[in-house]
């Protein structure tokens, strides 16, 4: 059913993403990702894309709003100004645009790999069943966040963390997608418990940005107050 052209093929399936696709289209496509992981893969990735392009139009909207309303404003008679008053108000606009940046910047997590392999020192064909589920949880975990669908993942990625034998990359890449879940879906108080936890790692192997665990620190404490 899928179109052999790779153009078509493409627009096929961001039209799933999109879920524009008929009832019976979904559930071939669906039932075809349960039995290829190379096409499950693809279509991740496509959303990741489609996400990240999302996102990138609603801060370019955000600094067009500001753009406008900077035009609007009166412009004043110039007037010779001290040196310390233009470094003044040029620091202050950049903490303001920084501070906006991270009160409404997109959480983006690092990329994990999306085969068994993730396991890295782990050999795939004598990964034991329990293994096997973990990687499953995570993958449907990811799905789910992909899909808006936070509290499903949650759960998904709460059950990566009940298996034992696990890489610290891992754990670690479940719990930093505990945290994102948990946090989309009002979760706030079990988001901030998982990101204590995170805080304790002294040798981390699946490493998040500075700048992205501001941001997440940033939004869940003014949500945490919010919430108070």
């Amino acid at each position: 059913m899928i179109p052999q052209d790779e153009i078509e093929r493409q627009e096929w399936l961001e039209a799933y993403c999109k879920k524009k696709l008929s009832q019976m289209e979904v559930e071939w496509l669906e039932n075809a990702m349960q039995a290829d992981a190379m096409l499950a893969k693809e279509v991740q990735q496509i959303r990741k894309a489609m996400k990240t392009i999302q996102d990138a139009q609603v801060e370019q909207r955000m600094r067009d709003t500001l753009q406008l309303l900077r035009k609007k404003q009166p412009k004043p008679m110039p007037q010779p100004q001290p040196f310390w008053r233009y470094a003044m108000v040029g620091g202050m606009a950049a903490c303001v645009a920084f501070l906006l940046y991270l009160s409404f910047g997109s959480i983006q997590l690092p990329p994990t790999d999306y085969d068994l392999q993730v396991m890295r020192d782990t050999d795939p064909i004598q990964m034991d069943a329990v293994q096997k589920v973990a990687f499953d949880e995570f993958f449907a975990g990811q799905a789910g966040m992909a899909e808006g669908k936070y509290r499903e993942a949650t759960q998904h990625f709460e059950q990566v963390l009940k298996a034992t034998q696990i890489r610290p990359y891992f754990r670690e890449a479940a719990e930093w997608h505990l945290v994102v879940s948990c946090f989309k879906s009002g979760q706030f108080v079990k988001a901030e418990k998982y990101l204590a936890q995170l805080e304790t790692c002294d040798a981390c192997e699946y490493e998040v940005g500075r700048v992205e665990m501001w941001k997440i620190k940033w939004q869940l404490y003014w949500r945490l107050l919010f919430q108070a």
